[in-house]
Order: C-alpha cells, then sequence, then structure tokens
C-alpha cells in the first residue's frame, strides 16, 4: 500500500551522512543514494479469504524487483524497477497469467531528496504495457465467459497516472512508507495521510494511525519503524459499493442489494529494518480487510538479496 506522510520534518539536517543520531536516539529516514547504485529484492505476496473461519481461498505470488538509480540530483532521484521471475501458485490458468502480465514490465519511479515518492515518471509506457498483455490475455481466454468482466477490471486500474501509480508500485511504496521525517526512539506519533483508492484513484481515503521507532542498531547502522494505519471505514465502504453498481452497470447485470451490507474496514501494519543510507533490508505488511464476516488478508514481504 502507498503511505504519503504530511509529518513535520524536524531539524533534518544534511551536513552529515548519518541518519542515526546516538545522542538523542532520533532517526531521520532519508534516501542517500548513489548514481547507478543498484538493489535486489525478493519479494512474497500472500492472498487468503476467510469467511465464519473456512479458507475460502489463498495465494502466494513471488517476484524479484532489480532496482537502479538511474538519475540523481541536489532534490531528486529517479529510480528503475524491473520485475522478473513471477510465479504463482493460482489453481486459476486465467487468474494465473494475469498475474504473470508483470514480468519484465520497467518502471521508473521518482522521488525527491528524502525519498519520498513523487510518482511513476513512466506511466504511460506502464499503461500501455499493461493495456497490450491484458487484450493478449482476453484474445487468449476469449471462449471463456467471465474474462470481460476480469479484463474490465484489471484495465481499469492502469487508465491514468494516479490508477498506475496505485496498482503498479505497491512493493515500492511500502519500502518508501517512513522516508521523509525524523522520529525518536519509543516516541508514538500520531498521523493523518492519505490511502490510494483502487476504485476512484482521484478520491484517496483519509487515513489515521501511528507511528514508532522501535529499535536502533548503533553498531550496524540500522533500525525498525513499526505503523499502523486504518483507513476511513465510512469512505471505504461507499467506494466499494459505487464501483460495484458502475461495474455492474456496464456488464449490463443487476446491482448488488446494499440494503444489508455493513461497514468494511482496512488496516495496515507495516514493519521495516531500514539501513541508514535509506534502503530497506527488511519489510513486512499485513492488511486486513473486514465485511459481512469475511477477511481478506495480504501479507508482502520484501527482503534484500
Amino acid at each position: 500500500m502507498k503511505v504519503f506522510f504530511f509529518l513535520i520534518c524536524c531539524a533534518i539536517s544534511f551536513n552529515s551522512f548519518a541518519q542515526i543520531n546516538p545522542t538523542d536516539s532520533t532517526v531521520q529516514v532519508i534516501a542517500y543514494w548513489d548514481l547507478n547504485e543498484q538493489q535486489t529484492y525478493a519479494v512474497t505476496l500472500d492472498k487468503i479469504r476467510i469467511k465464519d473461519c473456512d479458507t475460502l481461498s489463498s495465494e502466494r505470488i513471488s517476484y524479484m524487483i532489480d532496482m537502479k538509480v538511474i538519475d540523481s540530483t541536489a532534490n531528486s532521484y529517479l529510480v528503475e524497477c524491473i520485475y522478473r521471475d513471477l510465479k504463482s501458485d493460482n489453481n486459476d490458468q486465467l487468474l494465473k497469467d494475469l498475474r504473470m502480465i508483470a514480468e519484465q514490465v520497467r518502471v521508473v519511479v521518482k522521488t525527491d531528496e528524502l525519498g519520498m515518492i513523487e510518482g511513476v515518471e513512466n506511466w504511460k509506457e506502464v499503461r500501455d504495457f499493461f493495456g497490450k498483455s491484458v487484450q493478449m490475455i482476453k484474445e487468449k481466454y476469449k471462449d471463456v465467459p467471465r474474462v470481460d468482466k476480469i479484463v474490465k477490471q484489471t484495465s481499469s486500474m492502469f487508465m491514468t497516472k494516479a490508477g498506475v501509480e496505485n496498482a503498479s508500485i505497491q512493493d515500492i511504496q511500502q519500502m518508501l512508507t517512513f522516508h521523509g521525517a525524523q522520529y525518536k526512539l519509543g516516541e508514538m506519533l500520531e498521523i493523518s495521510l492519505y490511502t490510494p483508492n483502487n476504485y476512484n484513484p482521484n478520491e484517496p481515503f483519509d487515513t489515521e494511525g501511528i507511528v514508532l521507532l522501535d529499535e536502533i542498531n548503533f553498531e550496524d547502522y540500522h533500525f525498525v519503524m513499526r505503523s499502523n494505519l486504518e483507513v476511513d471505514s465510512e469512505q471505504l465502504t461507499n467506494a466499494t459499493k459505487q464501483y460495484l453498481t458502475e461495474m455492474a452497470k456496464s456488464l449490463k447485470v443487476p446491482a448488488p442489494n446494499f440494503d444489508q451490507v455493513k461497514a468494511l474496514t482496512n488496516v495496515t501494519n507495516i514493519a521495516s529494518r531500514i539501513h541508514e543510507t535509506g534502503w530497506i533490508m527488511y519489510s513486512i505488511l499485513t492488511k486486513e480487510v473486514r465485511a459481512e464476516g469475511e477477511v481478506q488478508i495480504e501479507e508482502r514481504i520484501i527482503e534484500l538479496m
């Protein structure tokens, strides 16, 4: 999930390389990256649906991301991300093939000088890549009745710049969640921010949460950050209803009955071990979305290779 922190960064100094200050146990999460510097990450994403204690479905997706700093200025970075070695254990071949279309996609992420994401620089290239790939899936499975619905759902995610940024770089957003601010060991910060809305990228959800600098390793120059974030339930519920209604209309099927639908909740926890250079060493995200007795759980683990 992408998170933009709107925090006041206290006394951030660029005169020293160190982000870790042992005198007051504070940490500044800033990107200190060199031009042409490269890192490779292994990512594992588990998706599970549970209803009334029964597992309805489960899927594991794994892949590698090769990241390279291709431009560096006084106030920005461009980071090229190439996705490879995608694998999925989904038994539904159509859905499995849809997961695999990201193989070898090239995404260029722009950040500010602190490492906070400003957007996907080549979003049109990414849009066209996924658009072409989805049409190939549609042609391959043209005799499958549900293919039109699935293709429409997938295509709609990549139509705009905001959509591309929401859908294609959730792992990078996770990596850079804590960048751009200063934290003090053991001090819990209450924050207000925005969470991307996959149903309508132009209307992100209000989100409240807490952030904590949980641990500092002074000898090995890394630290552990944690966050707990909850999306505004009313906004999430209304956006979901609107999306399902519009989808039903486009597919010319009856709209769902929302009379008895209870409020949806979306809670995300992130824990990341970060080197003082600003590169993630290990990060785990757990998201739970609850509605009508059903729980959808996502767990994404990112590990530096």
